[in-house]
């Protein structure tokens, strides 16, 4: 089996501020994810400096990386 470690969130987005529902956000993650640790996910906004349909405000984009250990039986 595989163990969380954390999760990394980026959310791209032009004019949103996810600053003042980023709490919620996290504890929806852990929750979906079956983790009571929320310090181990962090989520945070960049835009998109005007590029594309992000940049226009047309589209979002989100990047997620997990980090996961191996769990060892002994």
């Amino acid at each position: 089996g595989r163990k969380l470690v954390n999760v990394d969130i980026t959310v791209i987005l032009e004019h949103i501020k996810i600053e003042p529902i980023a709490k919620i956000m996290i504890n929806r993650v852990a929750t979906a994810l079956g983790d009571d640790e929320e310090n181990r996910i962090s989520i945070k906004a960049k835009t998109n400096e005007g590029v594309a349909a992000v940049g226009s405000g047309d589209a979002v984009a989100c990047y997620t990386t997990a980090l996961l250990i191996r769990e060892t039986t002994d």
